[in-house]
């Protein structure tokens, strides 16, 4: 009869199995409370397809409040992108990857982003790694047939066409806005 602590099981299967439950067990409350919110919207993968489909490029903006790097590029980068780039074919998602809906409505509202911003929440525990995790894992679901390489960090931005190809991916602002100016 084996035992939990014979040698067949490593650390490191604890560490995966802890991880998979924070990411995929127990749902929390807060999807209840988000849903009164008035911008920021729970994460559906339907709605965010929908958002994609409806214009010739998307931007799609990950990013965490706890990044310092993610809520500067707010004011750098997306606030830029927003304001002065012709959205009649281009849409810009801003996801959060937070458990704190509060704090992502005060961040977006500070940076008077309110379009297109969504909050993936729908897991137990939230660090740089579960985060990073969830941004994996939601990448996967949306773009399933892709082989974006894994995404150690971020903000993180991608641009998809309307038929979900992936065309950039990168940490790098600047790259960014080289990349739309050649596509503009």
């Amino acid at each position: 009869m084996a035992t939990l602590y014979s040698s067949d099981f490593t650390m490191r299967t604890l560490l995966i199995i802890c991880a998979l439950l924070s990411l995929y067990g127990c749902k929390s409350d807060a999807s209840s409370s988000i849903d009164n919110k008035k911008f920021v919207k729970v994460f559906k993968l339907s709605t965010i397809d929908s958002i994609i489909q409806s214009k010739e490029y998307t931007i799609i903006y990950f990013w965490a409040p706890w990044c310092t790097a993610s809520t500067n590029t707010f004011e750098h980068t997306i606030k830029p992108i927003i304001d002065t780039l012709d959205k009649s074919h281009l849409s810009v998602l801003n996801i959060a990857v937070s458990k704190d809906i509060n704090e992502t409505e005060s961040i977006l509202t500070e940076k008077s982003i309110f379009e297109n911003t969504f909050i993936i929440s729908d897991y137990l525990v939230s660090t740089s790694l579960t985060d990073k995790m969830k941004i994996n894992s939601t990448i996967s679901d949306m773009f399933p047939k892709s082989d974006i390489p894994f995404i150690n960090s971020v903000p993180v931005f991608i641009i998809t066409n309307k038929n979900k190809q992936i065309l950039y991916n990168s940490y790098d602002a600047q790259d960014l806005f080289d990349f739309l100016d050649d596509i503009n």
